[in-house]
């Protein structure tokens, strides 16, 4: 009975060392697997903060009163500020140029009311004085208990505004001269029209058309007749003051505004830059061994009048002045009135 009994008790403690090794086997697997689980959470956690932190564009989060509760590490980089001077110690709104005041509250209106979702194109004031304009995507965070925060998404729109005005200055600009365009006449003329009726100043405008430029073509070529159209534009920019406005109408015809200038004043300019042209051919390259062409001009000036909404009327005097001094003979200045 006695061997029985010690092996009996012997098979059971080797049982319950089987089942312990086990048991101690599995839960060594299970702290490990959940220990490998908490670390690949962290890395988790840590990739997506610092997507949030560094993402290309800006995220914030604001209270109802528009104070910040959290900002990305890319917008205060952009804003110049550290967190601890931003978070929950500033409104956006100071962020914002006061000339985009009214879109940014319009947008925060609509984030804190039914539509819960706003957007707006803003200016941000930056710490070094600088505007960056963005555009702000902004929806509401809301419980049971209401609005707990708005989340916003932010685009810096540098790039796009920087193409917008290059393709704003293009199509204001002559190509070949570089001067602007009728167009751009016609929009400063708006505005110097307005200026010189608030201040009862004159305002003087000459047209210019550069003498027997056909045969310039026929004889030397279009290469050549750019050159001279350059050459042009390159001396009446010195030639004249500053304010003259000088286009290029087209071809080889020409216009200049001049701003608070009386009609003794503007025949003097036109004068001065008759005879300057007159004297100083155009060189036809970079260096004098590629030559140079002598030309001239043909100038008509006029006043415009007051009463006058545009350069219309002006530009149709100042042209028959222009015909005149070609009639008599080119190269000359001629006075046309109303």
């Amino acid at each position: 009975m006695q061997p029985l009994v010690i092996t009996l008790v012997y098979g059971l403690s080797m049982a319950f060392g089987v089942f312990w090794v086990l048991s101690d086997h599995r839960l060594r697997g299970l702290r490990e697997r959940a220990l490998r689980f908490s670390r690949e959470a962290r890395q988790y956690a840590g990739e997506v903060q610092d997507l949030y932190e560094h993402a290309s564009c800006g995220y914030h989060s604001l209270d109802a009163e528009g104070r910040e509760v959290r900002m990305n590490r890319t917008e205060l980089d952009w804003l110049g500020h550290r967190a601890d001077e931003v978070i929950e110690r500033r409104r956006y709104r100071d962020f914002v140029t006061p000339e985009t005041h009214a879109a940014f509250d319009d947008a925060f209106r609509q984030v804190l009311g039914e539509g819960q979702e706003g957007s707006a194109e803003c200016e941000l004031l930056c710490r070094d004085g600088t505007r960056l304009p963005v555009a702000i995507q902004a929806t509401a965070y809301v419980t049971r208990d209401g609005f707990q925060y708005s989340r916003a998404t932010v685009f810096d729109l540098s790039e796009r505004k920087a193409l917008e005005a290059r393709l704003e200055k293009q199509a204001l600009t002559d190509p070949l001269t570089g001067l602007g365009n009728r167009r751009y006449l016609v929009d400063q003329a708006t505005m110097e029209i307005a200026r010189a009726e608030r201040s009862g100043t004159p305002l003087a405008l000459i047209v210019i058309d550069l003498d027997h430029f056909k045969r310039i073509n026929d004889a030397h070529g279009h290469d050549v007749g750019d050159r001279v159209l350059q050459a042009f534009a390159e001396l009446a920019r010195r030639v004249l003051r500053d304010g003259d406005v000088l286009c290029r109408m087209g071809g080889e015809e020409f216009a200049v505004l001049l701003p608070n200038t009386n009609r003794e004043q503007a025949l003097q300019v036109a004068e001065r830059l008759r005879a300057t042209i007159a004297a100083t051919p155009a060189r036809l390259g970079e260096t004098s061994e590629e030559g140079s062409l002598a030309y001239t001009a043909s100038l008509g000036v006029t006043l415009v009048c007051a009463g006058e909404a545009t350069l219309k009327p002006a530009i149709k005097r100042a042209d028959r002045g222009l015909y005149a001094a070609k009639e008599t003979g080119r190269n000359r200045v001629r006075w046309q009135g109303a």
